[in-house]
């Protein structure tokens, strides 16, 4: 498989921080990444303020993909959300493009990822209201990009129906039985479903802490217009996963977000569905990508969980009728 990971030195990573943002660096240090390369900057503005930033690397997204991204992250900060700012050249630009390579400088959100702290209804009642604002926030933005084909958009839930060859029995058993709740009971209703953009990837791993409250949201790569009810479905099915009672987990999110950003009736009906559909996506396209690139650690790290979770609500009848 290709790598889609740029080589950014340090050295490079100076270079551009000096000559197109006109930085006093104080401190470099390379910060994990996926897919992206990514460098913590600590640095003097023009102005002589001392201020935190993240350079970011890639050679996956377009130059429209991470224009995307920065018209969502600006919308969001300019209604109240803590959320990176994309900081513009002295050429004036949000995106810098070295051959292959797009670069764009962000500014840096300080805080714990949730995934790494102990999780309490308070946390998640703030997360199920914090997903539910976004998406109230979002409703009036469109941008052309935002239409494109995304195998994340639970829209294409389907298309996993492609990568389930190679799975063993039981995981194909699994998923073949989400594909055909899908087309049962979500596809009737596709017409019916509000569509929005969306964050489309808010989980623990992409929401900031302090431990008692919420403190920001980061990485906008899967931004996608899409039906609204996927973004609460994503979040609730990455919360359950892990977890002891996951039903209550799931509750707690979708009560309070429903409270914020009241669900049509079809979309409560979908619910379910889609969050099956979500971790049935994580199984069938992780694993899938995990059989390319054995070293990729975090895509594996999603396999086990979403597996079990899909199991075991496979067997719980009260999760069809939590959400009412």
């Amino acid at each position: 498989m290709t790598s889609l990971t740029p080589f950014l030195s340090e050295q490079q990573a100076r270079d551009i921080l000096v000559d197109h943002f006109n930085l006093n660096l104080q401190e470099l240090r390379k910060m994990h990444g996926y897919e992206d390369v990514n460098y913590y900057v600590c640095a003097a503005n023009a102005a002589g303020s001392i201020k935190e930033y993240v350079l970011k690397a890639t050679l996956r997204d377009s130059a429209e993909d991470l224009d995307l991204q920065n018209t969502v992250m600006n919308h969001l900060r300019n209604s109240g959300f803590t959320v990176p700012e994309p900081m513009i050249s002295r050429e004036g630009k949000a995106i810098l493009s070295f051959g292959t390579m797009r670069v764009r400088l962000l500014t840096y959100l300080p805080g714990t990822l949730l995934c790494d702290k102990q999780l309490n209804s308070s946390l998640l009642q703030q997360l199920g209201a914090l997903a539910a604002r976004m998406d109230k926030a979002l409703q009036s933005v469109n941008h052309p990009r935002s239409h494109r084909e995304l195998i994340w958009d639970l829209r294409y839930t389907p298309k996993i129906r492609e990568v389930i060859g190679p799975l063993n029995a039981q995981d194909s058993m699994l998923i073949l039985h989400v594909l055909n709740k899908f087309d049962q009971v979500v596809r009737p209703r596709t017409s019916l479903l509000r569509e929005s953009i969306v964050h489309n990837d808010l989980h623990a791993m992409n929401v900031l802490t302090d431990g008692t409250k919420l403190t920001g949201v980061i990485d906008f790569g899967d931004v996608v217009h899409t039906w609204t009810i996927n973004n609460p479905a994503i979040c609730i099915a990455h919360l359950m996963m892990n977890q002891q009672n996951p039903i209550e987990v799931a509750q707690t999110i979708y009560h309070s977000y429903n409270s914020e950003f009241p669900l049509t009736h079809d979309e409560k009906q979908v619910l379910p569905y889609l969050i099956l559909s979500r971790l049935a996506m994580l199984l069938a396209w992780c694993t899938y990508y995990f059989n390319e690139d054995r070293k990729n650690g975090h895509i594996e790290s999603f396999i086990a969980p979403s597996r079990t979770l899909l199991m075991r609500l496979r067997s719980e009848s009260r999760f069809l009728d939590a959400f009412k």
